[in-house]
């Protein structure tokens, strides 16, 4: 089994997450230690093992899903920070 290095560097700015030095030195290593144990996993012999898609045995647990009366426009927008010319207004969303 390898241990595998990864580039938390590339990882935290996928995630947009700012970590201190020290942050990044124990997330490295959890991480590290989560994908050993992976590893070991994948040794299993998971042949004859039905897959699970569902562990619970719970049955739709969500209501159903029925039309109710619309809010009216005035309604919609009357908690809305701001609004321009019946819209609701948000700051622009840039990606890069």
């Amino acid at each position: 089994m390898t241990k595998k290095k990864l580039d938390l560097d590339y990882l935290t700015q996928l995630g947009n997450l700012p970590l201190t030095r020290k942050e990044k030195k124990l997330f490295q290593k959890q991480l590290e230690d989560s994908i050993s144990y992976v590893e070991i996993l994948k040794e299993l012999d998971v042949n004859k093992i039905e897959p699970a898609v569902q562990v619970t045995k719970l049955i739709n647990v969500y209501r159903s899903d029925k039309a109710g009366k619309p809010l009216s426009q005035k309604q919609a927008l009357s908690n809305a920070a701001k609004v321009k010319g019946g819209y609701f207004v948000t700051k622009r969303i840039k990606w890069e």
